[in-house]
């Protein structure tokens, strides 16, 4: 198999940084639904606290109480909520990188990728748990190798098994740099918990931005690569 001409491109960086403010209003927007997901799933761990309260006072943990069952049930729901709306704001960046303004209904566009993308984000994370059980480097590589599962899945259209391939394929062209530039973008998206978790309302969408500009550029290559071998 013919190796992919991908270099890492830093440029990718300022290019979604520039795509968040050309329509950041939207972006708050959409990212505001999408957080307020994610903390109705953190939710569910308040009945799971008071129940291990209970079990602490008792001596024993009641596994007929209601509390943990709710808390786990409110969790897997925000969680799935969460990830359905992650889904849309990929679809979100795509549509502004065509040009295109971005729409809150937009969110809503991935519905049929939701499926496949749950399965591949709990491989995924399987696979990076196991790898860190042995050290933490193996599991940040594993992170960084399958980087572009997401929008592989939400934008290329794959199932687990081609996402995963595909983003092993793309990120493995060009190691460490492109390894290294994925963990940047995690830890961008990451920044905005540390003004008071407001700032995710940026840093998330930045992140799903360059993320989307990186995997057009690089999955765009690999295409041409295989239209020159055909």
């Amino acid at each position: 198999m013919s190796q992919i001409p991908i270099r890492t491109d830093w440029n990718w960086v300022s290019r979604g940084w520039n795509l968040f403010f050309e329509q950041w209003q939207m972006w708050l927007v959409n990212t505001a639904f999408f957080m307020a997901a994610v903390i109705a799933s953190l939710l569910g761990f308040v009945p799971i606290w008071f129940w291990m309260i209970e079990a602490v006072d008792q001596g024993y943990a009641n596994w007929l109480s209601p509390l943990p069952w709710i808390g786990l049930l409110v969790f897997l729901l925000g969680s799935g909520i969460a990830a359905f709306l992650y889904a849309g704001l990929y679809k979100s960046a795509e549509k502004q990188l065509r040009g295109e303004r971005v729409r809150i209904e937009d969110l809503l566009s991935a519905a049929d990728r939701f499926p496949t993308l749950i399965a591949v984000q709990s491989v995924v994370f399987a696979l990076a748990m196991i790898g860190s059980l042995f050290c933490l480097l193996p599991g940040l590589i594993v992170g960084g190798l399958m980087f572009f599962t997401t929008p592989a899945v939400v934008l290329g259209k794959r199932n687990v098994r081609e996402a995963m391939n595909e983003s092993y394929r793309l990120m493995s062209a060009d190691v460490p740099s492109l390894i290294i530039f994925g963990i940047v973008t995690n830890f961008i998206a990451g920044v905005g918990a540390n003004i008071c978790y407001i700032g995710l309302l940026a840093s998330v969408p930045i992140s799903v931005l360059i993320t989307t500009v990186a995997y057009h550029d690089c999955a765009g290559a690999a295409q041409r690569l295989s239209a020159a071998v055909e």
